[in-house]
């Protein structure tokens, strides 16, 4: 009979002691609360009743979200969310699956809202497998219930409004000009990447790299680079958006560069036992080598020395002698580099920035 009390009194304290033991394993990770409510809020964003919608946790609250100036950037699949009236609160990590186009999902990193307006920035996660239509992501932030449609499908555009004129390419340099058109008409959606070659004056590409469009969008932008084989009228045949419209650019003959500036900065006395040189810097030239030029004014004369006009740019230097003692008043030459550059020479005054020639 005491082995049997003993027995019982070894039971009961061992559960004593095994209720009083700590526990230490580390708790479960807590997803993102969802709610099931069926308020006339959840009715306006057309969201079944029953649907499961992600929501923020932690302080944070806004007094509204603006889902109409959202932008979806596939570039580097973010979306940039704008707020209004944040109360400074912190706010934990929530994803966002997608309905309708399903296979996606939002995910917002642990943060906390400023005081007054701002934006969120999700990551766009997941793939839809080849799949187009349009993914919709409904979640409560802030307490404001908000709803965002990502066309996954292809943009249009229902009008070209204007077609923009850029600055004319000059013949034979390799150079670049944006060229804006005016749309109109918009369904918002993935614009995939586009190019097409110039007819007419051959030698320029137009094109535009993938982008979302925005159905409030008004303009739409493509570049056009290249070297204009001659002077004329480069004509591109754009299919793009759903539209067939022209866009014509202009090419015009002109200098073998794209002048910047030139050395002649103050003026001095010209001595005729000095030799001077002038460098004319562009930034851009048509690649093709050039030869000696004497050019004579008078009592002076300028010699260029041979070269090539660099397509990324460089100097081109002439050498400056005065080859006279008499006096003139003043000369004025418009050299092949920059025709329209009024280079004065006056044989009393001549520039004292131009180095000598060693």
């Amino acid at each position: 009979m005491k082995k049997n009390y003993a027995l019982l009194l070894s039971i009961a304290l061992l559960s004593v002691l095994g209720a009083c033991k700590k526990d230490t394993t580390a708790p479960e990770a807590v997803a993102p609360e969802t709610t099931a409510e069926t308020n006339d809020s959840f009715r306006s964003l057309g969201v079944e009743t029953s649907l499961q919608v992600a929501s923020s946790i932690g302080t944070a609250s806004v007094t509204a979200m603006l889902p109409n100036v959202a932008i979806y950037r596939p570039s580097d699949a973010t979306l940039t969310f704008p707020y209004q009236g944040g109360n400074g609160g912190q706010y934990a990590a929530m994803f966002v699956n997608s309905t309708g186009l399903t296979g996606l999902k939002l995910f917002l990193a642990p943060g906390k809202v400023v005081t007054g307006n701002s934006y969120l920035i999700f990551q766009v996660q997941g793939s839809t497998n080849g799949k187009t239509g349009i993914a919709d992501f409904i979640f409560m932030f802030g307490g404001k219930l908000t709803k965002y449609s990502i066309n996954f499908g292809p943009g249009k555009i229902g009008k070209i409004t204007s077609i923009g004129n850029p600055a004319a390419f000059i013949v034979g340099i390799d150079d670049e000009r944006t060229l804006t058109c005016g749309i109109s008409d918009v369904i918002g959606g993935f614009m995939p990447a586009y190019s097409v070659v110039s007819t007419g004056v051959k030698g320029l590409t137009l094109s535009t790299a993938q982008f979302s469009i925005l159905s409030s969008a008004k303009y739409l932008n493509f570049k056009v680079n290249g070297a204009a084989s001659g002077a004329g009228t480069a004509n591109f045949a754009v299919k793009y958006g759903g539209l067939s419209f022209n866009v014509p650019v202009k090419a015009i003959a002109g200098p073998p560069i794209i002048y910047t500036t030139h050395n002649l900065t103050q003026l001095a006395v010209l001595n005729p036992a000095n030799v001077y040189t002038l460098n004319i810097k562009y930034s851009k030239g048509t690649g093709a080598n050039y030869a000696a030029v004497t050019i004579r004014l008078g009592g002076m004369t300028l010699e260029r020395i041979p070269g090539n006009y660099a397509k990324t740019g460089g100097t081109v230097q002439y050498k400056v002698t005065r080859t006279t003692s008499s006096l003139a008043t003043q000369y004025y030459v418009g050299l092949a580099e920059a025709p329209s550059v009024p280079f004065e020479f006056p044989f009393s005054q001549l520039v004292s920035s131009l180095p000598k020639m060693r």
